[in-house]
């Protein structure tokens, strides 16, 4: 039986074997290859059929061969025995698995680390885009668990035991979750986990509890005074308390959605990629837009407490998200902030006027575009009427406008020698202006701008330079 032409049989270089553990259908024993502490997981007699051998080192060589980020990565075999189907695979030890992270921390490398929520988040995120490469591949894992998650001392999460689903008595986590889908479902656990630092069973009847999720089901066909009593009584309670400081609305509704009864409607890997993406970035801003906005807005008497980022590092959070270099995100700061800051209030506006720039790459490009044209002035309109002073007809610049929302920039140009002002429109994910009694309306402010061009409404965008002649 031919093993795998891409994995290499480092039998002979193995030595100082020692602590072996049992996990399923497999022992794990440390050892040293070429100086260095690996693992060798080893396949147990009787345990393993010559197809479930074969099915493994597939699984293997092509994670091998494609060299994947995020998924532990083989970096040989030994034969034990080739009668009894006994092979053992090796791999790089790690520090620790989420598990022992996550409530065993003081005995690990992490002894001293503070679990924060961009730490869980980025924690997450990496659970979610290992997942993904992986089914990718067209492989399910088929047991997702705190478990399958290795972490090594520089924090960076690696999805393993992926292999062991080859053999076909592994058992599921959780069995009327089959497939790709159940793996996601299987994820959305470790989230909860992650998030609300506590055990729970993805075996279990029920469904972990979410705050806002349990608090309505508590207070349906209820009303009134016993209605209110009910809801004072919930926030009370220490569980309700924990959860509504540890699970975002937003994240709330992506565990839901995951969870969802019917299997086919379920996130892919992908969209809980993107959206746990998502998640973390609205946190990283404030967590108060959405759902978040009015959660806060009513627990803070009607007042929104605003939070100040610094803009650089949600630039890089940004910048990671769009897969677009963190040079060209930065020039978006000329509209997306003020003094290297961008507040939360800010950050909602800014998504009403563009969409979800922050994980949209067109959205992002066309933003920084416009940033960056030769036409977009930070002024205001009586700076603008001094930049177009004396300008020739259909010289013209952007700017921002503040008097009303749904008309967040205003075109000021030059029109029989005097300075005329448009305002531009946000409204169904659209821009829109009206000259000369026709309406204009494009996806971004740059392809507006080219309409405008093309008509021979506007031309020549304004000098950034103030001369005499503009006094």
């Amino acid at each position: 039986m031919e093993i795998s032409t891409i994995l290499k049989d480092v039998s002979k270089d193995i030595s100082d074997k020692s602590g072996a553990t049992d996990c399923i259908f497999v022992k794990r024993y440390d050892c040293t290859l070429f100086g260095e502490r690996v693992i060798v997981e080893e396949t147990i007699k009787d345990q393993w059929s010559v197809n479930d051998i074969q099915s493994m080192f597939k699984i293997l060589s092509v994670v091998r061969e494609k060299g994947c980020n995020h998924v532990v990565q083989p970096m040989g075999y030994i034969v034990k025995d080739k009668l009894l189907n006994i092979y053992g695979i090796v791999h790089q030890k790690f520090v620790c698995n989420l598990e022992e992270f996550l409530f065993k921390r003081e005995k690990t490398f992490f002894k001293n680390v503070v679990l924060t929520v961009s730490m869980k988040y980025n924690i997450a995120i990496q659970c979610s885009e290992s997942l993904y490469i992986f089914h990718s591949l067209g492989f399910t894992h088929k047991r997702i668990e705190l478990k399958s998650f290795y972490l090594d001392k520089n924090m960076n999460v690696f999805l393993g035991d992926y292999y062991f689903s080859a053999n076909k008595n592994y058992p599921l986590m959780n069995g009327h979750n089959i497939g790709k889908e159940g793996d996601v479902f299987g994820l959305a656990f470790i989230v909860y986990q992650l998030f609300n630092e506590t055990h729970c069973d993805i075996n279990a009847v029920n469904l972990p509890i979410l705050p806002r999720h349990y608090m309505k089901q508590e207070l349906c066909n209820l009303h009134g005074e016993e209605k209110k009593l009910k809801r004072e009584r919930i926030v009370k309670e220490d569980v309700y308390a924990k959860l509504i400081c540890n699970i975002s609305h937003q994240l709330e509704n992506l565990l839901l959605d995951t969870w969802n009864s019917y299997n086919l409607d379920r996130l892919t890997a992908n969209e809980f990629l993107n959206r746990i993406n998502d998640c973390s970035l609205v946190t990283e801003c404030g967590g108060f837009w959405e759902a978040d906005f009015w959660v806060y807005c009513t627990r803070e008497n009607g007042c929104l407490p605003e939070k100040v980022l610094n803009f650089e590092n949600m630039a890089s959070n940004i910048a990671t998200s769009v897969e677009i270099p963190i040079s060209l995100v930065n020039q978006s700061g000329i509209i997306l902030s003020k003094n290297n800051e961008i507040t939360s209030g800010a950050f909602g506006y800014f998504i009403n006027n563009f969409g979800k720039f922050y994980v949209d790459n067109n959205i992002m490009s066309d933003l920084i575009q416009f940033a960056s044209s030769d036409y977009y002035f930070d002024i205001s309109k009586d700076e603008a009427q001094t930049y177009l002073n004396n300008k020739v007809d259909l010289t013209f610049l952007i700017r921002p406008s503040n008097t009303n929302p749904k008309f967040p920039f205003t075109i000021s140009k030059r029109v029989k020698s005097k300075t005329v002002h448009t305002r531009i429109e946000r409204r169904e994910n659209s821009f829109y202006c009206t000259m000369s009694g026709k309406e204009y309306k494009a996806k971004s402010i740059p392809s507006l701008v080219d309409m405008l061009r093309n008509d021979g409404l506007i031309k020549e965008s304004c000098p950034k330079e103030l001369t005499d002649d503009n006094y």
